[in-house]
This record gives structure tokens, C-alpha cells and sequence, in this order.
């Protein structure tokens, strides 16, 4: 005769085997599906760099928005051609060829603006300031597409090419009217309209080839800076929910299979959190039904229906805060569900 603790402990065994196998990215003799990343792989591929390409015709506003959006989500926003303009004034040994194109309303070599780019992803990466990049007038024509996937692309995946998107008219009279107060020599009446053209002809395929990927996502630049907002922030939502997620779901999984060091990395090393997770009984697999993010800004809160394999269904409800460009779980609440 088998005793009903037992049963549960055979159960249980089953449930942190299979999570286990999960876990170290092996699979069971009974199927020959793929392996599933294992939690470390998983959360390697959370912690990843990541970015976001902002585009959009000059005097579009992206920098402004760009700002805006840093100061809501923690993302680090590094404007190409402020990179270019820092540089130049620097003295570089590539400012009379930064100088020269920017004058000309032409588009920089990608080797110097690329490698102005991973500079500052670098430095921002090794002081722990962020992990999270709005890049922004990048990439301007085809070769800086070619020179991301080739160089960068491996590393730094893309989650997705904001393109704020305003009539010619309108862009034009916008940069004559900075032009009368920024100092920059491309906001003049001469380089104005050949900055629009050279976006017109050489960013135009670029918008073209990231549409067919999926991955642009257009904003009308053409309203009040207010509404420019309000429309990027609902337009990214899916993306900032879809990281939080992700996140408590990784979470769970780690508490199922009582992998700690995963479970410490998304906590923060929350001594008093992870004695919390610790305390969750029966480890087991998880699935999250109808999970629901607040987004806050750096603050998200993440609740759903935890469905615990053998043991019924529980609410949950997890606060996740943004510190140097990465998601951490700083409260979790658990009670048996209702329905």
C-alpha cells in the first residue's frame, strides 16, 4: 500500500524532475521535442543589453520623447548624432569627416557612428547605469542596418524601431525655428532641406525592411508633444508587458524547481523576499493565467492566477522595480484564488 504522503512526495518528485530536466535544458526519454532553455539560459536572455531604434524625419521630436521616456522606464537614451556632434567637438581624428557630413546633410560612416554607439552601450553596461538603449537616428540608410546585424546585432537584441512620423512641411519649419536659437549648423536654411531629402531616399528603405520584420511601430509626430507621448507609451505597453512576464514567470519557474541563485538574481538578493519564495509550499510547476500588468513607469505590477499542477489554482500578485535597465521582484503576495 502506497500512504498519501508518499503519493505526494512521488508527485512532487515528478513535477521538480520534470522542472529540473527544464532547468538543465534536457528532455524527458518519452518525447523528442527540443530542449527548453534552462532557467540560467532564460535569464541570460532577460539580462541581455537590448534596444530600441527611434527614426523619424529631423525636427520629428525624438529626442524629446526619447528624454521622456528615460526618465519613465530607466531606459539610457543615446542620440546618434549627438554622439557625432560630441565627438566632433572634441576633437576626434574623425571630426573633419563628422564636421563634413553633418554640414552637408549627408549621412556619417558607419564604422565612426557604430563605433560611437558600442562605446557608450559599453560604458553604460560595465557601471551598471543600464541595460536598456532607445538609440536614437540610428540607422539612418542600409549600411548601418548591415553594420548593426554584423557587428552588434548578436548581443544587443532588437525589440523594436519607434518611427515618428510628421509631414515634410512641418519637419522643415521646425528646424528653422531651432535653428534660430540651437547654434547647429545642420537647423540652417541651407542644410534643412537637404537633411529631409537625404531621410526621404536613404531612411525611407530602412522603414520599409523593419515593417516587414514586424518590428516598427509608428507614432503620429504630427500633435502636441503631450499626445506624442501618451500615443509612444500606450503603443509600448505590449512590450514593456510582455518583460514583466516574462520575468514572473521565469520566477516561478525558478521557485518551482528551487533554483535559488535564479530566484536571488530576479530578486535582488532580497534575503527577506527569497525566504518568502522559499516558504511557498509545494514547489511545483506553474502556469500563469490571465496575467494583467500595471505599468507604472520604472514600477509594474504583474498579477494573475497561478494554476499549481495537483494542487489548485492560487492569486498572485508581484511588484517589479527597474534598477540600472533590469526588472526586479521587490514584494510578492500569494493567497488561494476565489474562482
Amino acid at each position: 500500500m502506497i500512504l498519501p504522503g508518499a503519493m505526494r512526495l512521488a508527485r512532487t518528485s515528478t513535477y521538480l524532475a520534470a522542472a529540473m530536466s527544464s532547468a538543465t535544458g534536457g528532455v524527458s526519454s518519452t518525447t523528442a521535442a527540443r530542449p527548453a532553455p534552462s532557467l540560467a539560459a532564460r535569464l541570460a536572455d532577460l539580462s541581455k543589453p537590448r534596444a530600441v531604434f527611434v527614426l523619424g524625419g529631423p525636427g520629428a521630436g525624438k529626442g524629446t520623447v526619447c528624454e521622456q521616456l528615460a526618465a519613465r522606464y530607466g531606459w539610457r537614451h543615446l542620440s546618434a548624432g549627438q554622439l557625432l556632434r560630441d565627438a566632433r567637438a572634441s576633437g576626434s581624428a574623425d571630426g573633419d569627416t563628422i564636421e563634413g557630413c553633418i554640414t552637408a546633410g549627408r549621412i556619417v560612416p558607419v564604422a565612426i557612428s557604430l563605433g560611437l554607439l558600442r562605446t557608450a552601450m559599453n560604458e553604460a553596461c560595465r557601471a551598471g547605469e543600464a541595460t536598456r538603449f532607445m538609440i536614437d537616428g540610428f540607422p539612418r540608410n542600409w549600411d548601418n542596418v548591415e553594420g548593426w546585424t554584423e557587428h552588434v546585432g548578436a548581443s544587443i537584441p532588437l525589440d523594436g524601431v519607434l518611427h515618428f512620423d510628421a509631414p515634410p512641411d512641418v519637419l522643415l519649419a521646425r528646424l528653422l525655428d531651432r535653428g534660430a536659437t540651437s547654434g547647429r549648423s545642420d537647423d540652417t536654411a541651407a542644410a534643412a532641406p537637404r537633411r529631409l531629402e537625404t531621410f526621404t531616399q536613404s531612411t525611407q528603405p530602412v522603414l520599409d525592411h523593419y515593417r516587414k520584420e514586424g518590428l516598427l511601430i509608428t507614432v503620429n509626430g504630427d500633435q502636441a508633444r503631450p499626445l506624442v507621448l501618451a500615443e509612444t507609451v500606450d503603443l509600448l505597453r505590449p512590450l514593456v508587458h510582455g518583460q514583466i512576464v516574462a520575468h514572473s514567470q521565469l520566477l516561478v519557474d525558478a521557485v518551482a524547481a528551487q533554483a535559488w541563485d535564479v530566484c536571488a538574481a530576479l530578486c535582488g538578493g532580497d534575503d527577506k523576499l527569497l525566504e518568502q519564495e522559499r516558504a511557498v509550499r509545494p514547489h511545483r510547476a506553474s502556469a500563469l493565467e490571465r496575467p494583467e500588468v500595471l505599468d507604472l513607469g520604472r514600477t509594474a505590477v504583474c498579477s494573475y492566477t497561478r494554476v499549481v499542477d495537483g494542487d489548485g489554482r492560487f492569486d498572485e500578485t508581484r511588484v517589479w522595480h527597474e534598477y540600472g535597465g533590469e526588472w526586479k521582484c521587490v514584494s510578492v503576495h500569494t493567497s488561494p484564488a476565489l474562482h
